[in-house]
């Protein structure tokens, strides 16, 4: 997303201009490449929701259409904010991209039913979200903006503003809801794949409170982090990649 309540504030500009948070969100969509398995693929239909004004999408994804519910980047669709009616028919994307986007849904499992409504047999929903780490429940719960709730009766979110949330989701859907989910939305198959970012960004301050420790010093810290995810990411991690797969 872009500009937004929180202020004025250009958050794409921010990320483009640090060497560190440009190079963690680019990995996201690396990452995203590689597990669709469509690299330079042209024709293969490609959509992104939630792409704001910063996306690299396009350097991965050659035909991707990239939409959000606002923006003032020419290249991005205004869409429909829950995601209830797409204006695409059935079965017509391979892939869809929502990166830290499904945390926003207001009515998450039936918006699901929508992307699986316009996505190709055995395409997938890509999605980067909150990690569920000790680190990661103790910030998300304590010093995030979006709340992290894993208590809730109901997935639903009442509030029309986009930006209220629960970074829980993907963790619910996959656990306490989880049944709920498989026999509202049969056509799709959920995989957690491994975390991206950690302790780093938390060091970093983020997009929204960047520290002064140096993009430099943060990379390599960053770098370092990703070789010992395998040992520490249930500790550390603070964000994961997972699919949706479109099952027959």
């Amino acid at each position: 997303m872009g500009k937004s309540d929180r202020g004025e504030v250009d958050y794409s500009l921010i990320i483009r201009n640090d060497a560190f948070l440009y190079r963690v969100y680019e990995d996201i969509y690396k990452e995203f490449e590689r597990i669709s398995g469509i690299s330079g693929i042209t024709k293969a239909k490609v959509l992104e929701i939630g792409a704001g004004d910063f996306s690299c999408a396009e350097k991965y994804f050659p035909s991707v259409i990239k939409s959000d519910i606002e923006s003032s980047s020419d290249d991005v669709l205004i869409e429909n904010h829950d995601v209830n009616r797409l204006s695409y028919p059935n079965n017509y994307f391979d892939i869809i991209l929502a990166k830290d986007v499904i945390h926003h849904f207001k009515n998450p499992i039936d918006n699901l039913v929508e992307l699986s409504r316009v996505l190709k047999p055995d395409g997938l929903i890509i999605v980067s979200e909150p990690y569920w780490s000790l680190l990661g429940r103790f910030i998300f719960r304590f010093f995030h903006p979006e709340r992290w709730d894993t208590k809730v009766l109901r997935l639903e979110i009442d509030s029309l503003d986009p930006w209220v949330s629960n970074q829980a989701l993907l963790y619910l859907l996959n656990s306490k809801f989880n049944k709920e989910f498989t026999n509202r939305v049969p056509t799709l198959q959920i995989r957690i794949y491994g975390p991206t970012y950690g302790l780093a960004y938390a060091l970093s301050g983020g997009v929204f409170s960047r520290t002064i420790i140096p993009s430099s010093l943060l990379l390599a810290f960053y770098k370092l982090e990703k070789i010992l995810f395998t040992m520490t990411s249930n500790i550390f991690a603070l964000n994961i990649i997972a699919t949706f797969q479109k099952i027959d």
